[in-house]
């Protein structure tokens, strides 16, 4: 969306730059009206894309162009979804925030993410090394308790594993160790 903003500013539309601002002051309504002052025939923009780089996909800005009320449409389009996804994110905040506040003696919350490829290297290598290189993904879990005080503990784990996949398969792998893990050290309440 920051993308698309600084296109709109670049367009002469009063707009912030920031998307956080832009949320809280812009309807869908407002941003049609705001680009209703859009007076040239096609409009340039960036965006992020796929594309292949080298025989790989990887993401890069990329510059489009765009006739000015298909790009409207886009940017209609997008700023609705934008806001939705907001909307979501600021709910779950919520409920977690709640959970968190709220949660009973002797039960867990468990909050895990994905984070990004690694490449594995081993300092001074030989050349071909480099080529053959090991990727892994480090999968970061935070385990939120309440202690015996009353006041919410957590523990942080990593799991590093050299299978990259982002699916369900992966958390419950995780889950079969972390599970036992955490009812052998956490003490029953």
């Amino acid at each position: 969306m920051a993308l698309k903003l600084k296109c709109l500013r670049s367009l002469d539309i009063n707009i912030s730059p920031n998307p956080e601002v832009v949320k809280k002051a812009v309807s869908v309504d407002d941003m049609k009206e705001k680009m209703q002052s859009i007076e040239i025939p096609a409009v340039e923009y960036e965006e992020w894309r796929r594309v292949e780089v080298e025989g790989k996909k990887k993401m890069r800005i990329v510059k489009l162009t765009k006739g000015t009320a298909d790009f409207q449409d886009i940017i209609l389009n997008q700023y609705s979804l934008f806001l939705g996804h907001v909307s979501r994110v600021s709910a779950q905040y919520k409920v977690i925030l709640d959970l968190k506040a709220n949660l009973p003696m002797g039960h867990i919350i468990l909050q895990m993410d994905f984070a990004e490829n690694f490449t594995c290297q081993t300092m001074d290598e030989i050349q071909s090394a480099y080529w053959n290189a090991t990727s892994v993904t480090i999968r970061p879990v935070v385990a939120y308790r309440r202690n015996e005080e009353g006041t919410m503990s957590r523990k942080n784990f990593a799991f590093i594993s050299d299978i990259n996949n982002y699916n369900s398969t992966a958390v419950l792998a995780i889950l079969k160790i972390l599970i036992p893990f955490l009812k052998k050290i956490l003490t029953p309440i």
